[in-house]
């Protein structure tokens, strides 16, 4: 009993001579300067990284009027120019952040394919946007009209959109081959 005693009292001075060891004036220093050192590091990487953001304008229906109105978002910016109308494109698919305003698109749409060839945009999505959902504000020829405005307000350089439905363009018959085979 008494060496049990004696034990826990060895270990709590041994833990006090360590916590002095560590917390003395010289290593106190050390560590807060070290600290220092790396938080300044870090402000730096972080301020110069490069992480830019955009502003982007992106198109909704108001849920009451259904008058298209703007809503502003601040997008990172990308090297490449694909990447930027892809992250327009996919941000406007999932919605507005403003509670008044409605989907652009039905809930399960998704871009399949981008291809920017010049100034010239295709956009290929899946067949669930001409499929008009109990949410959707507005019909398939408005949401078409949608997406290109949005795309071409935030893309000044681009002059036309293309847009394809699961490889079809909208409206038009679907295509079998050729018809000399």
């Amino acid at each position: 009993m008494e060496l049990t005693i004696l034990l826990i009292i060895l270990k709590k001075k041994d833990l006090a001579d360590r916590m002095d060891k560590i917390f003395s004036k010289k290593s106190f220093w050390f560590t807060g300067a070290a600290l220092i050192v790396v938080f300044s590091i870090s402000l730096l990487v972080f301020l110069f990284n490069g992480n830019k953001y955009e502003r982007r304008v992106l198109f909704f229906p108001n849920d009451m009027s259904r008058v298209i109105k703007g809503e502003t978002r601040y997008l990172p910016e990308y090297d490449s120019l694909e990447k930027n109308i892809t992250l327009v494109v996919k941000e406007l698919l999932l919605g507005p952040e403003y509670i008044l305003y409605g989907k652009a698109a039905p809930a399960k749409t998704k871009l399949n394919k981008l291809i920017l060839n010049g100034a010239e945009l295709y956009l290929d999505f899946s067949v669930d946007i001409a499929l008009i959902d109990s949410e959707s504000l507005l019909h398939f020829d408005d949401i078409i009209k949608l997406i290109k405005k949005t795309v071409m307000f935030n893309f000044k350089h681009i002059r036309t959109v293309n847009i394809t439905v699961d490889g079809q363009i909208p409206d038009t018959s679907y295509y079998e081959g050729r018809p000399d085979k």
